[in-house]
């Protein structure tokens, strides 16, 4: 049986029910967008788009990886590897682990330079196309390559201030996505 205003209620008791309702979830709502926006209450981390399914080598980095991405100890087991701006690693090794398809990221001083220095050596003019793959930003944090087709491509990005483990991670899932597509997803 459907009840009616008027059945059991006085009709101005409905209406201040009906009020004290309205109010109640206006504040409520009110209360709940303000917590989101004031950080009170800590959203969830954003899921990765491509890091969820690749495995990323963290070489010569201590770095917190998101419990949602799997870390690899050896460069030859994951689909990005990551290492220091300045590191010593040979433009031969760096080439080969492009080659095979994967996305080697140089993160923090000196990452524009070494790239810079890898792209220009023949093991990178004999595997790749690179023209226009140099990233001529010296104070850039990070610097990403990867392939499309036989294209070395580059991506460089700069923070503010020192960048977060979290923001590192949502900069190299974002690159890596990118390469992604616009390979087919290969």
């Amino acid at each position: 049986m459907r009840r009616e205003i008027g059945d059991d209620e006085d009709w101005s008791v409905s209406l201040s029910r009906r009020a004290l309702l309205a109010v109640g979830v206006s504040t409520v709502g009110s209360a709940l967008a303000g917590c989101s926006s004031l950080g009170g209450t800590p959203t969830p981390e954003q899921p990765f788009a491509t890091l969820n399914r690749q495995t990323v080598a963290l070489d010569g980095l201590d770095l917190s990886v998101p419990d949602s991405v799997s870390t690899a100890s050896e460069p030859a087991d994951a689909g990005v590897v990551v290492v220091p701006g300045g590191t010593d690693r040979s433009p031969n090794r760096t080439a080969e682990w492009i080659a095979d398809g994967r996305v080697v990221a140089l993160l923090g001083d000196d990452c524009g330079a070494t790239w810079n220095s890898w792209v220009m050596t023949s093991a990178f003019a004999t595997k790749f196309d690179v023209m226009g793959a140099e990233w001529g930003e010296p104070g850039a944090d990070l610097v990403v390559g990867g392939t499309v087709g036989l294209n070395l491509v580059t991506y460089g990005r700069t923070w503010e201030g020192t960048p977060s483990d979290s923001e590192i991670f949502r900069e190299l899932d974002s690159i890596a996505s990118d390469i992604e597509d616009r390979t087919g997803g290969n």
